[in-house]
Formats: C-alpha cells, sequence, structure tokens
C-alpha cells in the first residue's frame, strides 16, 4: 500500500469509502463496543 504522502492513508481511506468500503459496512452493521468487557478481560 506505498502511501507516498502525508494524506496518503486518508486520501487511501476517502478512495475506499467512494468505491463501498467493505469494513464501514461491517463497522456500520455490527456494534463492536459490546465486545469490549470481553477483550479487555
Amino acid at each position: 500500500m506505498g502511501l507516498r504522502s502525508l494524506f496518503g492513508l486518508s486520501q487511501h481511506r476517502e478512495r475506499l469509502s467512494n468505491v463501498r468500503d467493505p469494513l464501514e459496512a461491517l463497522e456500520a452493521a455490527v456494534e463492536f463496543e459490546y465486545f469490549r468487557p470481553w477483550l479487555l478481560a
């Protein structure tokens, strides 16, 4: 993932959002905070 500039990561995430990033869809569908207590235990 050759990030060649200071803003490479944000530009990369923006491009992914424009093509429906599957991780954003997963984040919208799953309440991950529900799992926090088990992960911290």
